[in-house]
């Protein structure tokens, strides 16, 4: 582990019996250390983002310190560093057999989501209530108002992005969009680029929350959205997880890269919010608009957030068992492939977890 991170990052710390404090160790040092430990699995969840206050851990999986190699949510598609990583962690949704080709490292694929998410913090109805009608009076909208959240990072937000919501915005008089908090520079392009979209006066038709709101109160404060408008491209990831969490409907539209097929994947599983997910910019635009036109008839008749409760989208036991499944049948192969002249010495392949069932698959993800 490097050091650094909140509150989360310090119970993670106390939760482990084991762990190795690296910010003063070089990546041939941690390699030595890994190796000398026995370790057989190693996954990594950082990959290129880290090496600011330690050992670069591309460059510690180069040096194979163990027998397996594992990319995880470090980056999100291949690391392109075939050579460090055996397998990279996805599912069929983010990373479909057929576009194998474009990873340097082989497939670990399992049935549902690859991607974790913690679950949601518990609030009182009464406390949601509270803070329910105090954002609302803090920005000047009614209970009837409806919200389109945006809450995306500055770079997300792009003209594409923009133009679906502000169509949006044209088509439903009462909807607001809900910015997160944007540098200057970034609030005054969006603000233009709505009005040179066509939304007059767009200032006003533009919410945001203050910087210094404290986190758990932004956590409770999400659930007052009526829908997420995924971003385009590079979708959400992390913030799918935490507004999907919180019982908020998102609307994703999928790409062709790991990168823009998350959303999709998180939201795979579960019909209400299968039919969010969109196979065009215009099947977008219509699976928002009659979302927001649903939301809008209920919170005329009435409090909206009493009938949503926030709820946890992810099973972290069954994660654990079909990966360990996954990982063991990996490692299996890699092993016999080592010593088998049949093999011819392989390496690591293809790993396709189906219910309970461990299917092995060759480079074209043929079943073995």
């Amino acid at each position: 582990e490097e050091g650094g991170g909140g509150e989360e990052a310090t119970a993670y710390r106390r939760s482990c019996s084991r762990r190795l404090a690296t910010s003063e160790l070089s990546s041939s040092a941690l390699a030595r250390r890994i190796n000398a430990g026995g370790a057989q699995v190693l996954i990594d969840i950082d990959g290129w983002a880290s090496g600011w206050s330690g050992p670069h851990h591309i460059l510690v999986n180069r040096l194979r310190p163990s027998c397996l190699s594992v990319a995880m949510l470090g980056v999100v598609g291949s690391t392109g560093v075939g050579d460090a990583y055996d397998l990279i962690l996805s599912d069929t949704i983010a990373s479909p057999p057929e576009y194998e080709v474009w990873f340097a490292e082989k497939l670990l694929l399992l049935p549902r989501t690859y991607f974790i998410s913690p679950p949601p913090p518990a609030r009182s109805q009464q406390d949601r209530r509270r803070l329910k009608e105090m954002f609302e009076e803090s920005i000047g909208i009614s209970s009837e108002s409806l919200l389109l959240a945006a809450h995306h990072a500055e770079y997300k937000l792009s003209r594409d992005y923009l133009a679906v919501a502000a169509n949006l915005l044209l088509l439903l008089p009462s909807s607001y969009l809900w910015l997160p908090p944007l540098s200057e520079i970034a609030a005054r392009r969006v603000l233009l680029t709505l009005s040179a979209l066509g939304v007059s006066n767009a200032s006003s038709r533009v919410v945001k929350l203050p910087a210094s709101l404290d986190k758990r109160s932004y956590q409770a404060l999400r659930e007052r959205a009526d829908l997420l408008l995924d971003s385009i491209r590079y979708n959400g990831h992390s913030t799918t997880a935490e507004w999907l969490s919180a019982a908020v409907p998102v609307a994703t539209l999928p790409g062709e890269l790991m990168v823009s097929r998350v959303s999709a994947s998180l939201m795979a599983g579960e019909d209400e919010r299968c039919f969010l997910v969109a196979r065009d910019r215009d099947d977008l635009l219509l699976l928002a608009l009659n979302v927001l036109r649903r939301r809008a008839q209920v919170r005329g008749g009435g409090d909206l957030s009493a009938e949503r409760t926030s709820r946890g989208i992810f099973d972290l036991e069954e994660w654990g068992r079909d990966s360990w499944r996954g990982l063991r049948a990996s490692l299996e192969v890699k092993m016999m492939g080592a010593v088998s002249d049949a093999q011819g010495g392989r390496g690591a392949r293809h790993v396709w977890v189906v219910r309970n069932v461990e299917e092995r698959y060759d480079g074209d993800m043929r079943r073995k």
